[in-house]
């Protein structure tokens, strides 16, 4: 069972279950009865583990469901840790993002 979580700057923090059910909890919207796969993972991580191991550890129980909405779930959580790899903490706005595409030509 995880007790401790290394974030992504490096810092080591205790597992906290609660902030890790909500992050599941908003990824499923309701659809999917996610506790018992989110155990199943909680048992099969080693006591000290990063969080990105544990942001993929969800992403494939969920896709082990072989249900559409394993899969979407799934998928939002593959989308938030995408998107965490791409801009970190500094996650561009809709306007930044398009002023990006003109500027590199692949948008007028």
């Amino acid at each position: 069972m995880i007790q401790i979580v290394i974030k992504r700057s490096g810092e080591e923090e205790p597992f906290q279950n609660l902030k890790s059910a909500k992050w599941n909890e908003w990824a499923a919207e309701n659809k999917v009865q996610w506790v018992p796969v989110y155990e199943k993972i909680l048992k099969t991580l080693p006591e000290k583990c990063t969080s990105r191991e544990l942001q993929i550890a969800y992403v494939t129980g969920f896709l082990e469901l072989k249900t559409w909405e394993g899969n979407i779930m799934a998928g939002r959580l593959y989308a938030s840790l995408v998107s965490k790899d791409f801009y970190g903490n500094n996650k561009p706005t809709v306007a930044e993002l398009h002023a990006k595409m003109r500027e590199l030509g692949f948008m007028r």
